[in-house]
């Protein structure tokens, strides 16, 4: 049995294109704002810009970088804000 996809009209691309799966943030309100008006494809592009190389640390690989940087004498640059 193959079911209909959800579609919305997507506030990036201006026009119909599927919506998500799932309400994302689940009991908030902006997660229900944004299964309604965010297309799969945008979302997917947000999610992926939010952390384009996909690069998790933990925190004692990154401790161990910034030490190994401090005993160089050279400086560690991030962007990242999941650290």
């Amino acid at each position: 049995m193959s079911t209909t996809p959800h579609t919305v009209f997507c506030v990036k691309f201006q026009k119909e294109l599927e919506g998500l799966d799932e309400v994302p943030f689940e009991g908030h309100p902006l997660g229900q704002r944004i299964y309604e008006n965010v297309s799969k494809v945008a979302w997917k592009g947000w999610v992926e810009h939010t952390n384009p190389s996909g690069t998790m640390m933990l925190p004692d690989d990154l401790r161990a970088i910034c030490e190994t940087c401090d005993h160089l004498g050279i400086s560690f640059i991030s962007d990242e804000i999941y650290h």
